[in-house]
């Protein structure tokens, strides 16, 4: 029952009551300059589950802000040690895939596919309420904005790669 709002010109966002419209918090922290490449599609204006709004986009940094409050409950830095990226500086931007079972699942995306290809782009699962990494896979795939979204059903995950232009079905073992 929480309407958040983003104001572009801060790279904060602002958290509204949906039913009654009151101001419940906000602004919050900065997100720094690369955050104002917010707005596409993806979720880079966030996701939202279970009372927590996760936070990430092209400045490399995943933020946990507790919907009820505004206060930021854990921050997570997809760094990336090769810096190969024209944007971005030490860490790769952020695409969500999505929020599931307690987890969220975030990794690199292709914008403009830019030769040669940046080494190494990760497959991140976090804890959703603690940000604890679960697993971090170096290099095994690059979500897409123009390819459609990763998702999940029967405990098997199915994303579009753009290191090679293939379609993946991760599961269990």
């Amino acid at each position: 029952n929480v309407l958040t709002i983003r104001a572009k010109e801060i790279a904060g966002f602002f958290g509204f009551n949906m039913h009654t419209g009151d101001f419940l918090w906000g602004p919050t922290d900065s997100r720094g300059y690369m955050d104002w490449f917010m707005g596409g599609p993806s979720g880079e204006n966030g996701m939202m589950a279970n009372g927590i709004l996760y936070l990430g986009t092209v400045a490399g940094q995943l933020q946990a802000i507790d919907v009820k409050t505004g206060d930021t409950m854990w921050t997570y830095n997809n760094t990336q040690p090769y810096t190969e990226l024209m944007w971005g500086g030490d860490k790769w931007p952020i695409e969500f895939g999505f929020i599931s079972d307690g987890k969220v699942y975030i990794g690199h995306t292709e914008h403009s596919g830019n030769s040669p290809l940046p080494r190494g782009a990760p497959f991140v699962c976090l804890n959703a309420t603690t940000g604890e990494v679960i697993f971090r896979v170096e290099g095994l795939m690059r979500f897409t904005i123009w390819g459609g979204d990763p998702m999940i059903a029967d405990s098997t995950i199915i994303a579009f790669d753009t290191y090679d232009n293939r379609i993946y079905a991760i599961g269990k073992g």
